[in-house]
């Protein structure tokens, strides 16, 4: 995969993987912007309601205005039938790395919640939960 483009984005390697893909740091070939692409397993990607899934997924949080959710830009299939989506490439660390790396203050908890909440809020007034 890496060295392989999807649509105007060149693939540079491997950040992650899971039982249902992988993600990939890209660059946009004219602009060099670095982007996340999300790409399903080609035989998960054979499977139509996975792959409806999946386009959901990314309808459902491209239409979420909250600056704790990742911002979505493209969702397709590549030349090979693998079905993606490209979204901002964020920094940082997981909230797992976080905890494995030891306890956390109240007052760090405080704010990890707080953030929790204002993006489930966000998530509930526009998926209507």
């Amino acid at each position: 995969m890496q060295g392989e483009t999807i649509g105007n984005f060149r693939v540079v390697e491997r950040i992650g993987a899971g039982g249902m893909g992988e993600v990939w740091v890209a660059e946009q070939k004219d602009l060099g912007t670095r982007v996340a692409i999300k790409l399903l397993r080609l035989e998960i990607s054979q499977e139509k309601e996975q792959v409806q899934r999946f386009f959901n997924e990314a309808r459902a949080v491209s239409r979420i205005p909250h600056s704790g959710i990742v911002k979505i830009s493209d969702a397709g299939y590549t030349t090979t039938g693998q079905a993606y989506m490209v979204m901002e490439l964020l920094g940082g660390e997981t909230l797992a790395r976080t905890i494995k790396r030891g306890s956390l203050a109240i007052e760090r908890l405080g704010e990890i919640g707080s953030q929790i909440a204002s993006v489930l809020a966000a998530f509930g007034r526009v998926i209507h939960i």
